[in-house]
């Protein structure tokens, strides 16, 4: 919708962040799917939509990359149900320490990615899952790159923004230069009060 004084924008869709919720499942995680030995990277993978595509051969120049620049790392990746096949075939060709393929568990491990990872990758197709990364937690989120038909298209502004204010990288920029939280609490608190 267009600007108005009664329309309160905001930098990222509304996530639930509850602490106690995230450590909870970073618990249930290292219980029923992997307990980690070391400091750790997460991938997240989700899918081809109208608003983008996933190319194969992009994402694996990504996942070398990562895993280049990282061997200090555990690597963990998980796929989501909107993940195409040939997606989910080419993480054979790495090694990672957890990997999750959605098709065949469909258990959420992102909270507790969230939770424990020093570093997190998440494909730009999901707003939702790159609004909750930002929100939470202490690890520093990069955006990977996939195909966008619309460069004009409110995805590509959305992560265009979140990039512009330091919440979020891309993966031309620098592994070490963390990332910063974003804190709508103030943001919705300044609106209430103008309203008053």
């Amino acid at each position: 919708p267009p600007r108005h004084r009664n329309i309160i924008s905001l930098p990222v869709s509304l996530s639930c962040i509850e602490p106690s919720w995230y450590q909870k499942k970073a618990v249930e995680f290292k219980k029923t799917q992997y307990q980690p030995i070391r400091s750790s990277i997460g991938i997240v993978i989700g899918g081809s939509s109208t608003r983008s595509k996933i190319n194969p051969a992009q994402l694996r120049e990504q996942l070398a990359t990562i895993l280049e620049k990282t061997p200090e790392h555990e690597h963990w990746v998980s796929t989501s149900r909107r993940t195409p096949p040939e997606v989910d075939a080419l993480l054979q060709e790495f090694s990672f320490d957890y990997q999750l393929i959605w098709s065949q568990n469909p258990y959420n491990p992102l909270p507790a990615f969230i939770e424990l990872c020093d570093q997190l990758f998440i494909t730009e197709d999901s707003a939702s899952m790159i609004s909750e990364a930002v929100s939470y937690g202490c690890s520093s989120v990069t955006v990977l790159e996939t195909e966008t038909p619309k460069k004009n298209h409110k995805l590509v502004e959305f992560i265009q923004n979140l990039i512009r204010d330091g919440y979020l990288k891309d993966m031309y920029m620098s592994f070490d230069i963390p990332t910063k939280k974003v804190n709508i609490k103030p943001l919705i608190e300044k609106a209430l009060q103008d309203i008053d």
